[in-house]
């Protein structure tokens, strides 16, 4: 069974304006860059396929492989915390927020249920997006 999350991997750079496979200008809040891989909705993964086909890889989750995709994205977001010079105290509380279901090294979710589950890949998707947020901050000279 499908999740209702997908991943995607950027293969090439997009534009927070930038031309689909159509010839059509598409706008979006920010821009991505090449090698970036993020928790998405089934929707937004639907949407870039169709506008940007070439230039993504990404796949709606099963349902039972969410834990393994949320552990290897949240690995990657520590690290990416980690690589920033300075991190504000909101993205703080959201990594806090997922790092109380880590034990091991390994995200665990309270329960083994399907909505215990998805409350872990929001509360990810929430980190992710502060992450995000952050590292945009950054390459435009913002401080925090």
């Amino acid at each position: 069974m499908d999740s209702k999350y997908a991943y995607v991997h950027y293969l090439a750079g997009i534009d927070s304006v930038d031309q689909n496979v159509r010839g059509e200008l598409v706008q979006s809040n920010y821009a991505t860059p090449a090698g970036q891989t993020d928790l998405v909705s089934v929707a937004v993964l639907q949407r870039l396929l169709q506008d940007f086909p070439d230039r993504i890889k990404g796949a709606v989750i099963k349902q039972d492989n969410l834990m393994n995709m949320l552990n290897l994205l949240y690995s990657q977001l520590k690290d990416e915390i980690n690589s920033l010079p300075e991190v504000d105290d909101y993205t703080m509380s959201r990594l806090a927020n997922v790092q109380q279901f880590e034990s091991g090294g390994v995200l665990r979710p309270d329960h083994d249920t399907e909505a215990s589950i998805n409350d872990l890949a929001n509360k990810v998707f929430n980190l992710q997006e502060q992450v995000r947020k952050a590292q945009r901050e950054r390459s435009n000279g913002f401080s925090m």
